[in-house]
């Protein structure tokens, strides 16, 4: 007879979860019936527009408690595409660098084959200790930074293993 009471108030509690779940299926399925609509409905002004979406009545005004217009909003959005724009260009005349930056990387990565011989002499010193300060660390990725990308690659990459090897003790 407990048995009976149990089976009988575990099924309805399943019968209450299973209810609740099914009315919030049917919510969610009632939500997307509203969207879809209201999709079809943009889609159907879109498309009886003669010029697109430009003449839509959708566009011609902006939402309520905005303050603006939709020409006012349509300007802000050009200032700031044109202030992108602006901003793009000027960091891609920056990353070509001028003659002067040009030379001085010539420079340093001219000095890069003492500085990898030297690089690889504290790798090994420390591989060989076991363990690097942070101070040492910092120094060596500071050494590490002014090698040419596809050398500090490699450096980095033997310095992590030797880390991840437990050849040598330290915080990246």
């Amino acid at each position: 007879m407990k048995y009976l009471i149990a089976l009988c108030a575990i099924q309805t509690a399943l019968l209450v979860f299973f209810g609740a779940r099914i009315m919030a299926i049917d919510a969610r399925t009632d939500e997307m019936t509203v969207v879809a609509a209201a999709a079809e409905t943009a889609q159907a002004a879109v498309a009886a527009s003669s010029d697109g979406w430009k003449d839509s009545s959708l566009f011609k005004e902006a939402p309520p408690g905005s303050g603006a217009s939709i020409e006012e909003i349509r300007q802000v959005i050009r200032e700031e595409v044109d202030l992108l724009a602006a901003r793009m260009s000027a960091e891609n005349r920056q990353s070509s660098g001028s003659e002067e930056d040009r030379a001085a990387r010539a420079e340093m990565y001219a000095n890069s084959a003492e500085l990898s011989a030297s690089l690889q002499q504290d790798l090994s010193y420390y591989i060989g200790r076991g363990r690097i300060s942070e101070r040492e660390m910092a120094n060596l990725q500071l050494k590490i930074a002014r090698l040419p990308p596809n050398q500090r690659g490699a450096a980095l990459s033997q310095l992590t293993k030797a880390m991840s090897d437990g050849l040598l003790e330290g915080q990246l």
